[in-house]
């Protein structure tokens, strides 16, 4: 008895953890390809957002800070357009394969079809409406954000950060209720969807049944009577195909809400300024400006309010050397 405990005593010492190096002292030549591989890509997956944040972030620069725009065309050129290829066809493959298992249980469970595409279809244009909508008030904070730290001085020096700081949680709270109102549409969503796919599983059965048993009593077989693996492989089919129909539909307004974006993104890239600042045309002084500013009997009023003159018979006069600083409230004319 003794000799037993001291056997199994031995036995259940604790090993110590293996190297890296012993982890992977099995693998041949081929795994370590495919392990390779696969840490370059998910390296090169990992460095892919914060690139793409970049990248998303110069670009708005260049549209002189437009999240709308830019949002919309990074919607539609880029995940969104690989789901709505991916979901017609998984809708059509689900569809010809479905009838070619079982045409007669395929048109019996069709009529299922828009019940099961349109709790999906609902399901994810509320959760898109309210992903973007929360996306939209978080741009405006971060573009509040970015606008008050570029300008801390004057933020600081009118003494106005109460009022930035109320704006911004203005945002985070419609944000906030966003997500509160996503959170009730989804679960509507989801339990209408479940309701058709548990209703559909049920005519499935039913009829599938019926069709499994009339095989049975006629002693069919072979591969052109239907089975209990068609029936279940029919349902799946179907099911799968009306969900991917709709889902297929958001990335499709997607798109064409990108096409909208583009066709305005290109008319700023493609616009020809009336003045460009770079050419060297035009008249130039033949002597040396001394940098004199005078200003007599100006005139001035805002093409929207043509009626109400902002400058009337404005006299100035600015000497070179002087600092000048106009200073009043909004729309004076300064």
């Amino acid at each position: 008895m003794k000799q037993e405990t001291t056997e199994i005593s031995a036995n259940d010492k604790t090993l110590a953890p293996a190297t890296l190096k012993e982890t992977f002292s099995r693998a041949d030549n081929y795994d370590i390809f495919l392990m390779t591989v696969g840490t370059i890509a998910a390296v090169g997956s990992g460095v892919m957002m914060p690139i793409s944040n970049v990248l998303f972030g110069d670009i708005m620069d260049e549209l002189n800070g437009d999240p709308d725009l830019v949002g919309k065309v990074q919607d539609g050129m880029g995940r969104k357009f690989g789901d709505f290829i991916f979901n017609i066809v998984q809708f059509f493959a689900s569809i010809i394969i479905s009838f070619y298992l079982s045409w007669k249980l395929s048109l019996v469970l069709l009529v299922s079809i828009p019940a099961v595409m349109a709790a999906g279809y609902y399901l994810v244009m509320t959760v898109t409406a309210a992903q973007q909508e929360a996306l939209s008030q978080y741009a405006k904070a971060g573009g509040l954000a970015s606008q008050t730290f570029g300008a801390i001085r004057t933020v600081n020096a009118l003494n106005v950060q109460p009022s930035v700081i109320s704006q911004y949680r203005r945002y985070l709270y419609e944000a906030m209720i966003v997500g509160i109102r996503k959170g009730v549409n989804v679960g509507l969503g989801n339990g209408a969807l479940y309701a058709a796919l548990f209703l559909t599983n049920a005519l499935c059965y039913w009829y599938g049944g019926e069709l499994v048993a009339d095989a049975a009593e006629r002693n069919c077989f072979s591969d052109r009577c239907v089975s209990g693996g068609d029936v279940m492989a029919v349902f799946f089919c179907l099911i799968m195909g009306s969900m991917a129909l709709g889902q297929a539909v958001p990335p499709l307004t997607t798109f064409s809400a990108a096409r909208i974006a583009v066709s305005h993104i290109l008319e700023t890239v493609n616009r020809k300024p009336l003045i460009n600042s770079l050419s060297d045309e035009g008249l130039k002084p033949d002597i040396k400006c001394r940098g004199d500013i005078e200003i007599k009997n100006l005139e001035f009023a805002y093409p929207s309010r043509p009626s109400l003159m902002v400058c009337k018979n404005y006299s100035l006069s600015i000497k070179a050397g002087e600092t000048v600083a106009f200073v009043g409230a909004s729309g004076c004319g300064k």
